[in-house]
């Protein structure tokens, strides 16, 4: 535990003890809390910022899920996916990241300052993550074990910028700069109407021009409720849109003037939006939505080497989940080659129809064992569907 003044707690910190109200003796916040700016008004209206409390330091908080923790885990996460993750600091990293983007975007909705220290906090914790272990972190993002697709969005657009960066060999700072980017790209969309962010028809002409509007208000909130916030990430937030040969938004601008952790951000943006349930359409395929932006490379919209990065570098179909194939047959992927990873090996976990048949009416109706599928070399083979471990 470590004792602080109560003014010093920030949206974020965890109580170790209750918070009493002096003249009660009541518990006003009970110990184990995850302070949110609602605590913090409580605290200021009683007038207890001068007196002492404690809180959780970090190597207490890493040994153990805290109950707050397991509520947001039960209610935000997806429960397959949280399963398959062993690692507590793992999950402690996915919760802690989901709280902070929850209080900011609260103070976006109602226009505040931004408190960025939760942010900045966990934007470290990202990027030790990925140092340590990239492979989890990634695997995270690829399965979407966050359920919400607000929340989902921008931490896995960060992870997967971390990646790229780390990659290219920026460093931690730079690193942490990029994530702090990645979960705050898309800001500026609490400023836009939710039933024009989440409408299933499509968009009018009109609101298509307030989506594209999000980059420059995300980028204005960011200059004007907040204070030493690097200017490259700033930048970023700004031209994650745009596109090298010039026809992305707000500026339109080409080549070198978009800021490098901008066209990082591009990529990670499209490859996880197209990944991902919308109200509008159904997720595209991890190799669906590579062979998009190859396209687009082609076209010189994005950067042909950091698509050759990415793409290289990224578990799009993690070891241990589920896939369908278009022979009808399931299976589980096993492994996958680095050169061309959205083509993995598969092993057969039930036949097809037809097998089956054709086996009732040999009297034999097992799989053959550990019957594989290398999809590299299978080239009339592949994957239609997937689910995690």
């Amino acid at each position: 535990m470590k004792k602080i003044l109560i003014r010093e707690i920030q949206v974020g910190d965890i109580l170790a003890q209750h918070i009493f109200l002096p003249n009660t003796g009541l518990p006003l916040i009970k110990g184990g809390t995850v302070i949110t700016p609602v605590h913090l008004r409580y605290l200021e209206k009683y007038e207890l910022t001068d007196l002492e409390c404690f809180i959780m330091d970090e190597s207490a908080m890493m040994d153990m899920l805290l109950p707050e923790e397991e509520r947001i885990m039960a209610n935000n996460f997806r429960s397959d996916v949280i399963r398959s993750i062993r690692e507590t600091t793992v999950k402690k990293t996915l919760a802690a990241t989901y709280l902070a983007l929850e209080s900011l975007n609260e103070e976006a909705r109602e226009n505040r300052p931004l408190t960025l220290s939760k942010v900045n906090n966990v934007s470290s914790v990202l990027v030790n993550r990925i140092l340590e272990n990239n492979n989890v972190m990634l695997q995270m993002a690829a399965l979407k074990a966050i359920s919400e697709y607000t929340f989902s969005h921008s931490v896995n657009v960060a992870i997967y910028a971390i990646n790229l960066g780390r990659l290219l060999g920026l460093n931690e700072e730079s690193l942490k700069g990029l994530a702090m980017a990645g979960l705050l790209h898309d800001i500026g969309k609490m400023s836009i109407p939710p039933e024009i962010i989440e409408k299933p028809e499509k968009l009018t002409p009109q609101e298509f021009e307030q989506i594209k509007s999000h980059s420059i208000k995300g980028y204005l909130r960011l200059t004007t409720k907040t204070k030493d916030l690097p200017r490259e990430t700033i930048n970023a937030v700004l031209q994650h849109h745009e596109k090298l040969d010039g026809s992305g938004y707000p500026n339109g601008l080409q080549g070198s003037f978009i800021h490098l952790w901008a066209r990082i951000l591009s990529i990670a943006d499209i490859y996880d939006a197209m990944t991902s349930d919308r109200c509008y359409r159904e997720a595209f395929l991890p190799h669906e939505t590579v062979e998009y932006l190859l396209s687009l490379c082609s076209q010189g919209s994005l950067d042909r080497e950091l698509i050759e990065l990415f793409v290289q570098n990224t578990s799009f179909y993690p070891p241990g989940c589920k896939v369908l194939l278009n022979t009808g047959e399931k299976g589980t992927v096993v492994d996958y080659p680095w050169q061309v990873p959205v083509r993995p090996t598969i092993e057969i976990i039930s036949p097809t129809s037809l097998q089956k048949i054709g086996k009732a009416k040999q009297g034999k109706l097992s799989t053959p064992a550990n019957k594989k599928i290398e999809l590299e070399k299978d080239l009339t083979v592949f994957i239609t569907a997937m689910w995690p471990p």
